[in-house]
């Protein structure tokens, strides 16, 4: 028994079509670098490297600690935002959401 499913354009293609897409976009994906994907990646690996070699003294665990609770600090200054279903709904269709002018604007 084949499956068919749809793709974003309605266009429907099988099971095995599917499987070979995907597996062709992981490749895709896992052949780039990490640069490709964010070029501030090599910038952040040295000051990163830097941080580390200035502090060798430091256990893996003790550094590991110190680095979430930075991360801790920074996101806790934060001010969360709740993303509900009809806000991505306005996003993907401004003219299907309750105001489509804001809608629009976003």
């Amino acid at each position: 028994m084949l499956t068919s499913y749809t793709n974003h354009d309605s266009r429907s293609f099988s099971a095995l079509e599917f499987v070979e897409k995907a597996t062709e976009r992981f490749e895709e994906v896992m052949k780039a670098t990490p640069e490709d994907l964010n070029p501030a990646v090599p910038t952040v690996l040295e000051e990163s490297d830097l941080r580390h070699r200035t502090t060798s003294e430091q256990s893996f665990d003790a550094y590991r600690r110190m680095r979430y609770d930075e991360l801790d600090r920074m996101v806790a200054s934060r001010r969360p935002v709740y993303l509900d279903m009809n806000f991505w709904i306005a996003i993907r269709d401004p003219k299907e959401a309750r105001h489509p002018q804001k809608a629009s604007a976003l």
